[in-house]
């Protein structure tokens, strides 16, 4: 998720976003820790690129479709606030899905 392709890092945040949802129960929890870090930490605060910042929102959103990631979203989302005022209207967008969720 660390290319120089602005691309590789879109399709990479989706990827790592579906692995999660799909895979939360299998996964030890030190690779859940290290992939929401850099999911919910790193990805949506990408200042070269709102595409990788949308889809990483994007991604934390799909999350929500499974039960199990709420205990450990819910420390996560206060943290994502301030996209809501992000410069660009794609992260904004998808960011009140994300509240609407």
């Amino acid at each position: 998720m660390m290319d120089d392709h602005e691309a590789v890092r879109v399709c990479a945040t989706r990827g790592c976003a579906q692995v999660l949802e799909d895979f939360w129960k299998v996964l030890p929890a030190h690779h859940l820790t290290d992939l929401l870090t850099t999911l919910c930490c790193e990805m949506t605060h990408d200042m070269s690129s709102s595409e990788v910042v949308v889809a990483a929102l994007q991604g934390v959103q799909l999350l929500l479709n499974n039960p199990l990631s709420h205990v450990v979203l819910k420390k996560v989302l206060p943290v994502l606030s301030n996209h809501i005022y992000h410069p660009a209207l794609s992260v904004r967008n998808v960011m009140v899905s994300l509240l609407l969720t």
